[in-house]
């Protein structure tokens, strides 16, 4: 299944409620990327969340990436190294995401 399928299936009407919700609050920012669909197009499904992420750093400037990649390669597990590159190029591409 697509994200697209996906969205169409289960949640066909969230971006209306979502805006509805949202629309005239002042008090939060707000930041869309499709993280869901960047991930399955770079075959990284389950990093969305960190897709999510790396756009927020870029929008917000909490912390730097490098800052993030550092807590990530320390508080990430020797048994599941093999997932950090990964989690640092879904990182990298939620930093770089551009709207079009």
């Amino acid at each position: 299944m697509t994200p697209e399928e996906f969205i169409q299936k289960w949640l066909p009407d969230y971006k209306a409620r979502l805006e509805k919700y949202l629309l005239n609050r002042e008090d939060i920012d707000k930041y869309y990327i499709p993280a869901t669909a960047i991930a399955y197009k770079h075959n990284m499904p389950k990093l969305a969340n960190v897709i999510m992420l790396g756009h927020l750093l870029a929008a917000t400037d909490i912390f730097t990436v490098d800052e993030l990649v550092m807590s990530m390669e320390k508080s990430i597990s020797s048994s599941k190294k093999d997932l950090l590159a990964a989690n640092i190029n879904a990182l990298n591409l939620g930093f770089e995401y551009v709207e079009v």
